[in-house]
């Protein structure tokens, strides 16, 4: 009982970071959206759920971290394995964005043949792309934060940005 404790204590640790980011990241895009389509009287999502998306973010992040392979360019430049996890993230994230849209319109028109139709012919594609594009841009500066924090060594990168320095004079 106390290693089942550990391990979940563990995960909530490690998705720390990428929730707080992304929590901050999707709530700006929602206010944002909202700033921007308020005029037309055009309702948009809120921040519980830009909140509820970047915990779950986190947790996907998690997942794809546990494949062997997402640290495939470690020993080369930070630039290559930045590149290669944000792709990773962002492919993950366009496949589970365009599943969850499969589903939803299936369930919205009681087959799948008929959801995917309207998917299809209905949808704003406009707006999932803008969202996917946003979502590929996050995932790069995570991505090379992510990198930059493994390069410095732990707790490195927080001591640079929130601890006292003395004046280099």
């Amino acid at each position: 009982m106390l290693r089942i404790f550990k391990r979940l204590l563990q995960e909530i640790i490690d998705i720390i970071p990428a929730v707080v980011f992304f929590c901050i990241a999707f709530n700006l895009i929602v206010l944002t959206d909202m700033l921007t389509t308020e005029s037309y009287g055009i309702r948009v999502f809120g921040f519980v759920s830009a909140t509820l998306m970047a915990v779950v973010v986190g947790k996907v992040m998690l997942a794809v971290n546990l494949v062997p392979w997402v640290n495939a360019f470690r020993s080369r430049p930070l630039i290559c394995n930045t590149l290669w996890r944000s792709g990773l993230y962002t492919i993950v994230s366009f496949v589970l964005r365009y599943l969850e849209l499969i589903v939803r319109y299936s369930l919205k028109h009681g087959s799948l043949t008929e959801g995917f139709q309207h998917l299809t012919t209905d949808f704003p594609w406009s707006r999932f792309w803008a969202v996917q594009i946003w979502l590929a841009a996050l995932f790069l500066v995570f991505a090379a934060l992510q990198e930059i924090t493994r390069a410095l060594g732990p707790g490195r990168l927080w001591q640079i940005f929130f601890c006292r320095r003395e004046d280099p004079k």
